[in-house]
């Protein structure tokens, strides 16, 4: 458009529609006064065209001087911008001082332009109006694609970092307020210049303003010195004082805000009814350009990189005077927010007032409310009641005046105009704008409206648009949070992720805690991992410990972090991780033996199939090798099949088990069906998509009759109401004329047409043909016509035709390799055939098997559990001895200590024998069936149990032996057992407890017992049937020695049908929803044993950080940065990452030298080493303050005579004591206590007994400590985990313990100096309540400070370094979810621990609640005050990342989304569908 046009069109304040150079005249429309938006003519809508192209140009003149900048418009109108500095994340994070801060930086500003005003005593707003100074906020964020930060672009990580994190978007953000100036006379100093001066003066200025057709700058100076006073006083960034280049850069971004580049503002936007388009260049522009041309709707353009936004007005608000410090006022930092943090995620939002005093507002108040006062005395006086809106209005005004006669109100802002542009279309900008609290936003519905409002956002644009009438304070707008901005972190570094509101990249650089000498700790807290899924009512066993002293059958719900359960092993193992409830998608699983089991549909399970149960197990058995190359061989050919297909081709879920049947039928025989393939397409995470396909459906040719309403018109009136139509629109719309015009002509010809019945819409269409619009524009014309209405019967017959429909389908390459990598995990057991019945084994989930079947192609069961192990638990000091309590529950006497046995066979000989060697004396009684055991009452009554039978939950937590002796006093009393082994146990109906009791005591021996059954019981007498009590019974089969009685005994089985060793799957049947939750077992499997000992089965973003800070060139120029990663876990988790990233990886099983990690040789003072030396093996040996003494004097006398290590130390003095008493002399005269040898002899032993103390005892001088390399290493536990098991305090634990802490300690030496990073997983585990804990921990610290390297450290748990006193000695930390249950008993949860140990204040709690908040809302969707993963609830896609609070030293901790690429998440991820798939690239790679 040429400039003189765009003046004029500018010039005019209304919107004419443009249409690629065609004008249309502009219809008057009117600016209502009241709260209505602004309204067009209909004809308008009806013939205009539905768009307009528009070149916005910049409204800023190039023509600026001394920071000032000049409008481009005609009235060449001069501002004064200023940046508005950023605060900090005001919405989270940050306490009630920062929020007022930031408030009070723009009231003062507000104030000085307030102050403008002479108000003196004329408070008149229409005579002082011309004196208020007008003000333009406008602040942009747009999405820009990241690059690394220009100090690393050309190092190594900045191209790893330019590689994995090139799809990842952050925003370009500003904010800035203007002034326009007003020409003022020079009064720059007192003295008048002189006339000729005067008149030099004038002409100069003369001459410029016709030559350029507006005023000097110079003549705006004085008023532009005066609003930079004000500026500057309010701590704002006036232009005038910037730097040039940084000036620029903000005008280029004020000019192009709608874009992703700078310098961009000539780019054409397209204005649609209730929304705009904005194109990335004119290429993009011109395709649509086209597209619109051809009549596409623009939702089905497609175009990369083109956007649609919509541009909405503030209508009302409501901050009923709420403190200018709660959040819920910060509605322009929410306006800014990106969506995935909960924002209205808007593109840029300006805001147009002019400042009133607070004086001139109340007088006007005051007015207002004196004139409807007396307007309603009038009325009464005339006998007429005020109306409601009057007496409301009153209502209004006496609150507002009540307001303002209050001291030291804030200046008014009135003509206000706050508008917003939010990316998306019209009903989207209104869904995010609807989270902004109080305030209610407008869509503009016309092409036109969205124009004029796109040009009134624009900087120095002279355009105003005001559609409702809004008077604020000015606390409303400073208190919106617009300097609100989360930035964190170093200038470059380690990419730890983006703010989570405004998407900035947060760095963590190497040396930065040495460079500022922080305390140089950095810590990554938070939950990981994954867990199974059961009903929170379901009970596990548990083991003895502090919660549950004496054992028992715990329902989850009771059960917290750290406490033990058993694994399948029999082993008692913690309680790692009890995550979130969720209520959907749970099942219920019955067995073979009768138990059922809530869980849910991902919930994990240990099984093996029929044809793995079944094989003949003989020398060519298949190995376990053997059937991993098969699984191989099975992936490779799914991936050779996909890949023999075009990339793009797709597969719906029926036709993909048809696919893949001939190669997974080997495996899933009678599996390979659509449920199959479906479930495990969902837990392999694959997302469908919806893709149209034409479906042909074949004719029957059988007619069929149908009778149908039809509503039909009058043929004439219905055509002619059409062409009139069509002949209007081909002469007013020229982008349809020839189209209509085809239609009108189409019409005529059908105007002698015969429909006696009428003619419908349908028989419109088809006299159209090709020509024909849609059904419901047809019936919009001929809509006000009166129907006919008539029933059509009529037979009909169908003919072949195409069905459109839209089916789920699934990329077959990825779907292909996910099933394989699927049958990976499923079979993953199989590698290792280390179970003791040798079967192969499967991880499937509940789905899983439902969706295979629960039968095999012979009716059989197809899924079988394997029967645990027997409980492992220490022999108990049980008050009863187990088989006396057994015979006395099964035959004795309640309320008495008499029991009954059968006096033939010599049952009750060995019942006497039993009782004696327990302990008992027997008494006298005549009955010569029972026995009288003396003391037995008093005993039972103490117990409890005197006259209820049952048994005592501390005989189900004994040792294996105990229980077995228990078991053998019940059955060999009451139980049976037959010829071929089969046991019966009966007890009476009213002694239940007795028979769960049993129930429970077998399967904690991993024997398979069913379900007790109540049977009918009597016996027969004379002929005559006589009905006694009912009785439970119980059958098994066992080879346990479960009698003690030998006649019985004599009859157990040797060996045990298979059939006698599982627990099958008899049925899956899904329930209503209802509690459960997941739980993270430490058990080697991840397994452990629920309801009736039952087995099932169960830290990337520090590694990312690892991985990049080891490609950070070293600061002493020699090479990169030093970087070691503990990992305590056993496995070789990490291991492939490490490796593929060129790293080194150490396994202390097998890769490091004996002493290695001796305390001499991790702790480079002498004397500190043997101080931590003495406290270890104290520690470890369980020793007295006399062996402490006797082992520091012991190593002070070694390292004088040489020695440099540990056990070097101690047997130089051993020795030389050795040689003194054999010389005749004592110890004492060498300065050794007398218990050396003692002391050398304990340790010896010990040190034989247990090989896990080599790594830490050096043996020999000549043991080199831990030396690495530059770049990453790896130090892997190996096969033996350094984790201690539960609460283990054996000495076996405690070794294990100090062996972490002493590659931690090694770890930090060979770093050292190095500027170095020294990262610990599961970093708990070196804490301990022991005094070397702390005292080990501190000597870290202190050496990481002293020799420059960072210590990092990784943990789920909080507590353990508090007790260490750790409280508020982290620099840096990153806090990831933690649970934050409501306390009881005085517990803390581990969120509030976390706060504390950070010193992170948290007055409102929002932090304690994100950090505990669920990933989903109750209706399923993603919560976004969640910190976890959010997961779309119908794509199952991610959309958003997991959110981590960074807490920098004082700083306030502001939420960042870590950000781990997928393609980088495949290299590094632990978990096994990842391992596997690098497992098969790398076979195909060798």
């Amino acid at each position: 458009m040429p400039p003189t046009s765009f003046h004029q069109h500018v010039k005019t304040g209304l919107t004419e529609p443009i249409f690629f150079g065609y004008r249309h005249q502009p219809k008057k429309r009117l600016f209502s006064i009241e709260h209505r938006l602004i309204t067009t003519s209909k004809s308008i809508v009806e013939y205009m065209p539905r768009g307009n192209f528009y070149r916005p140009e910049s409204f800023i003149s190039p023509a600026s001087e001394y920071g000032l900048l000049r409008s481009a418009t005609p009235d060449r109108t001069v501002w004064l911008y200023a940046r508005i500095p950023w605060s900090t994340a005001l919405l989270d994070g940050a306490n009630d001082r920062k929020r007022n801060d930031a408030a009070q930086q723009l009231m003062a500003f507000f104030d000085g332009l307030a102050n403008q005003v002479t108000v003196a005593g004329m408070r008149y707003r229409y005579m002082l109006q011309s004196e208020y100074r007008e003000f333009h906020l406008l602040t942009g964020s747009m999405p820009v694609r990241y690059s690394p930060p220009a100090s690393m672009r050309d190092t190594d990580l900045g191209r790893y970092q330019a590689q994995y994190y090139r799809s990842q978007k952050v925003c370009k953000q500003f904010a800035v307020i203007g002034v326009p100036l007003k020409l003022v006379g020079d009064h720059s100093n007192n003295r008048k210049p002189g006339m000729l001066q005067r008149a030099l003066t004038w002409y100069d200025r003369m001459c410029y303003s016709v030559a350029n057709g507006c005023p000097m700058f110079e003549e705006y100076l004085p008023d532009a010195h005066n609003i930079e006073r004000i500026m500057l006083n309010a701590g704002l960034e006036p232009f005038t004082i910037m730097d040039e280049q940084e000036r620029e850069q903000l005008v280029a971004m004020m000019e192009s805000w709608w874009v992703g580049r700078a310098n961009s503002s000539a780019l054409p936007i397209l204005a649609e009814n209730a929304h705009v388009h904005f194109f990335p260049d004119n290429a993009t522009c011109a395709h649509a350009k086209n597209l619109y041309d051809n009549g596409v709707d623009c939702t089905e353009w497609n175009i990369d990189e083109e956007y649609p936004a919509s541009i909405c007005f503030a209508r009302t608000a409501d901050f009923n005077q709420s403190s200018i410090t709660d959040p819920n006022n910060l509605w322009i930092a929410q306006l800014m927010e990106v969506g995935r943090a909960g924002g209205a995620n808007a593109v840029a939002t300006s805001i147009r007032g002019k400042v009133e005093p607070a004086k001139v507002t109340a007088d006007q108040i005051r007015r207002n409310s004196r004139t409807i006062d007396e307007s309603i005395k009038e009325r009464y006086e005339k006998g007429r009641e005020a109306p409601g809106d009057m007496t409301e209005i009153k209502e209004r005004l006496d609150y507002k005046k009540a307001i303002y006669n209050t001291p030291d109100m804030p200046p008014s802002i009135i003509d206000l105009s706050v508008a917003t542009c939010v990316a998306g279309n019209e009903q989207m900008a209104i869904d995010a704008l609807g989270r902004i609290p109080n305030i209610e936003f407008v869509n503009l519905t016309t092409a036109s409206e969205q124009l004029m409002a796109f040009k009134s956002m624009q900087a120095c644009s002279n355009v105003r648009m005001t559609p409702y009438e809004i008077h604020w304070a000015a606390t409303c707008v400073a208190g919106g949070g617009v300097s609100s901005f989360a930035k964190a972190g170093d200038r470059d570094g380690a990419l730890v992720g983006l703010s989570e509101a405004n998407r900035q990249p947060v760095y963590i650089g190497t040396t930065t805690v040495q460079d500022k000498d922080r305390r140089p700790i950095l810590a990554i807290i938070g939950d990981t991992g994954s867990g199974k899924a059961v009903h929170i009512s379901s009970t596990i066993p548990v083991p003895p410990q502090a919660s549950f002293p004496h054992g028992k059958m715990a329902k989850i719900s009771d059960l917290h972090e750290g406490d033990l359960v058993y694994g399948r092993d029999g082993k008692p193992y913690p309680l790692l991780k009890l995550h979130p409830i969720h209520t959907e998608d749970l099942y219920e699983v019955t067995l073979s033996d009768g138990q059922t089991i809530k869980a849910s549909g991902n919930h994990q399970w240990i099984v093996s199939d029929f044809k793995d149960r079944n094989k003949f197990r003989k020398p060519k058995h298949l190995k376990s090798q053997q059937r991993k190359n098969m699984l191989s061989e099975t992936y490779d050919e799914l991936c050779r099949m996909s890949d023999a297909l075009p990339a793009q081709s797709t597969m719906s879920v029926n036709e993909l088990a048809e696919f893949v049947h001939p190669v997974t039928s080997r495996w899933w025989s009678g599996e390979s069906n659509a449920r199959t393939i479906a479930a495990a397409l969902r837990f392999m995470g694959v997302e469908s998509h919806q893709e149209q396909r034409d479906r042909a459906i074949a004719d029957t040719k059988k007619p069929f009759k149908t009778r149908q309403n039809c509503r039909r018109y009058n043929m004439q009136e219905a055509l002619r109401a059409l062409i009139a139509h069509y002949d209007g629109v081909a002469q007013h719309a020229k982008r349809w004329n020839d189209l209509a015009r085809e239609r009108a002509d189409v019409l005529r010809k059908h105007l002698e047409d015969n429909y006696p019945k009428g003619i419908s819409i349908t028989d419109i269409q088809k006299m159209l043909e090709d020509r024909s619009p849609s059904r419901s524009s047809i019936a919009s014309v001929i809509k006000t016509l009166n129907p006919i209405s008539e029933w059509d019967a009529e037979g009909r017959i169908h003919s072949d035709r195409m069905r459109h429909d839209s089916v789920s389908v699934y990329n077959v390459r990825e779907a292909c390799r996910a099933i394989g990598q699927r049958m990976m995990l499923r079979y993953e057991g199989a590698f290792n055939e280390t179970n003791s019945l040798g079967y192969c084994e499967q991880v499937v989930t509940t789905r899983d098997m439902l969706a295979s079947g629960l039968k095999d192609s012979g009716n059989r069961a197809q899924w079988a559990i394997r029967a645990a192990m027997p409980v492992a638990n220490p022999q108990a000091d049980l008050p009863l001895d187990p088989w006396v309590l057994g015979a006395w529950l099964a035959d004795g006497s309640i309320g008495t200590g008499i029991i009954a046995s059968d006096n033939r066979n010599g049952d009750l000989q060995h019942v006497k024998s039993c009782l004696t060697s327990a302990g008992f004396s027997l008494g006298s009684i005549n009955t010569p069936m029972v026995v009288n055991v003396k003391g037995l009452v008093s005993i039972l009554r103490d117990m409890g149990i005197l006259r209820e039978k049952r048994i005592p939950e501390i005989y189900f937590s004994a040792s294996i032996e105990q229980r077995l002796s228990l078991v053998q006093g019940l059955l060999d009393q009451d139980g049976t057992i037959s010829s071929n082994g089969n046991i019966e146990f009966t007890q009476s109906a009213d002694h239940l407890p007795i028979v769960r009791g049993m129930v429970r005591l077998l399967r904690s021996l991993g024997i398979v017992v069913h379900e007790p059954h109540l049977n009918k019981a009597g016996y027969t007498a004379d002929g005559v049937r006589h009905e006694a009590q009912d009785r439970y019974r119980i059958t098994f089969t066992t080879d346990l020695p479960v009698f003690s009685l030998q006649r019985k005994a004599a009859l157990i089985p040797t060996t045990l049908r298979q059939t006698q060793q599982w627990l099958y799957v008899k049925d899956i049947r899904k329930i209503s929803n209802a509690p459960h939750r997941c739980l993270t077992v430490g058990s080697p499997d991840h397994s452990f044993l629920i309801a009736d000992y039952v087995p099932t089965h169960n830290t990337m973003a520090a590694f990312s950080l690892f991985l990049q800070w080891s490609k950070i060139d070293a600061r002493d120029g020699k090479g990169k940065t030093p970087c070691i990663y503990i990992n305590p876990k056993a496995g070789n988790d990490l291991e492939d990452a490490t490796r593929s990233q060129g790293g080194t990886v150490i396994r202390l099983d097998s890769d490091v030298a004996n002493g290695t990690f001796d305390p001499f040789n991790v702790i480079p003072n002498v004397e500190e080493a043997k101080e931590i030396a003495v406290l270890m093996m104290t520690n470890i040996l369980g020793g007295d303050t006399k062996m402490e003494s006797a082992m520091t004097a012991m190593l002070d006398y070694g390292v004088k005579h040489g020695a440099r290590c540990v056990g070097r130390a101690l047997l130089v003095a051993a020795q030389a004591v050795a040689k003194t008493i054999k010389a005749g002399n004592t110890a004492e005269s060498i300065g050794l206590p007398s218990n050396t040898l003692e002391v050398f002899s304990t340790i010896s032993m010990n040190l034989k007994a247990n090989q896990g103390l080599r790594l830490i005892f050096g043996t020999d001088n000549d043991t080199k400590p831990l030396t690495i390399s530059q770049n990453l290493t790896l130090i892997n536990a190996g096969d033996r985990s350094l984790i201690p098991e539960g609460q283990d305090d054996s000495m076996t634990a405690r070794i294990r313990q100090w062996t972490l802490r002493m590659v931690v300690m090694g770890a930090g030496t060979a770093v050292r100096g190095r500027d170095g990073m020294v990262g610990v997983d599961e970093a708990w585990v070196f804490m301990g309540k022991d005094k070397g804990a702390s005292r080990t921990f501190e000597q870290w610290v202190r050496m990481g400070r002293a020799q420059r390297f960072t210590p990092v450290i990784i943990s789920q748990k909080v507590q353990e370094f508090i007790d260490a006193d750790l409280t508020g000695g982290i620099s840096r930390a990153l806090l990831l979810a933690l649970d934050n249950p409501e306390e009881a008993n005085g517990t803390v949860s581990p969120a509030k621990s976390a706060e504390r140990l950070l010193g992170i204040e948290d007055p409102n709690g929002r932090i304690l609640q994100r950090m505990g908040a669920d990933d989903t809302l109750d209706n399923g969707q993603p919560n976004p005050n969640s910190l976890k993963r959010l997961v779309s609830a119908s794509t199952r896609k991610t959309v958003r990342g997991a959110v981590a609070y960074f807490k920098d030293g004082s700083k306030q901790p502001i939420p960042v989304e870590i950000v781990i690429p997928p393609a980088l998440l495949k290299e590094i991820s632990t978990t096994a569908t990842d391992k596997i798939a690098r497992e098969q690239r790398k076979n195909k790679e060798q």
